[in-house]
């Protein structure tokens, strides 16, 4: 068993035997204690339409100018470094 710490310095541990969390919820199987549920066709729309109104803001957004300056100073043989 390993431990690790987290980004917020909390302690987890790992174990290469028992699946994280999301992993085994990813792979659910319908039990008793934990039925599968699907969702219909007018929810998935519902949350896809939501989706793209969030994420189209933040594309719509553009890129910062000074991270277009980084990159140009990146692609540019001749600078050595910021």
């Amino acid at each position: 068993m390993q431990r690790t710490h987290n980004a917020a310095g909390a302690r987890s541990t790992m174990n290469k035997d028992n699946p994280s969390l999301r992993i085994r919820t990813m792979y659910a199987q319908k039990t008793e204690k934990n039925p599968v549920v699907k969702l219909g066709p007018d929810i998935k729309a519902k949350i896809g339409m939501q989706l793209r109104l969030m994420y189209g803001e933040i594309v719509d957004q553009g890129v910062p100018e000074r991270f277009v300056q980084i990159i140009k100073r990146l692609d540019d043989p001749n600078c050595e470094g910021m």
